[in-house]
């Protein structure tokens, strides 16, 4: 993920303020590639959900998932992006935690 959206992430502290939280369902299979995705919480702004489902496709295929998970099927998961006022993001999952 980072590798591929390099100019769209930010590093640090996320902001107390943020301008969007947009929570997506990810479905994963075996090899590590996104079969499905779905926006769960959405901030009602068009262009930031597709930035957010447009990030996750150009990192497919993420790193495949460990057997024990995949063992009776696809990996079903949800990632919240955090996105600041400038439109760039950070996953909640490797974010620090806010000040």
């Amino acid at each position: 993920m980072h590798a591929v959206n390099r100019g769209q992430l930010f590093e640090g502290r996320p902001e107390h303020l943020l301008r969007a939280v947009i929570v997506v369902e990810v479905t994963v299979d075996r090899e590590g590639r996104v079969t499905r995705s779905k926006i769960l919480r959405s901030p009602g702004i068009a262009s930031l959900d597709t930035m957010a489902l447009g990030s996750l496709k150009a990192s497919s295929p993420l790193p495949a998932p460990p057997s024990q998970l995949v063992a009776k099927g696809p990996l079903v998961f949800s990632e919240t992006w955090l996105v600041r006022k400038d439109g760039r993001f950070q996953l909640r999952s490797l974010a620090l935690p806010q000040e």
